[in-house]
């Protein structure tokens, strides 16, 4: 399903970000910002929670209003593999 979104894209490249912050001494969240599928963001993090087995949420920026997902521990190398397997035109930005 999310195959098809990226191909039907305009542009020629998708940029994404992974980041991964830290809450504490062992506790970790991934953000992954970047699409511009608004209506899609739901099926994506469904996905993500079941392949991935974490807990995660669509949160929403105050400041810029762009929306993003952020999961429950360090998933940025499931992320980058996920999409790469998609599509290999696709731009992955890891920030630690």
């Amino acid at each position: 399903m999310f195959q098809d979104i990226i191909k039907d894209l305009d542009e020629n490249t998708v940029t994404l970000n992974v980041r991964v912050i830290s809450r504490n001494a062992r506790k970790c969240v991934t953000l992954l910002s970047g699409l511009s599928l608004q209506e899609d963001w739901k099926a994506l993090m469904k996905t993500f929670k079941k392949q991935f087995n974490c807990n995660g949420a669509i949160m929403k920026d105050k400041t810029t209003n762009d929306s993003f997902i952020q999961m429950s521990g360090d998933q940025s190398l499931k992320i980058k593999e996920y999409f790469q397997n998609i599509d290999s035109s696709i731009k992955i930005y890891l920030i630690r």
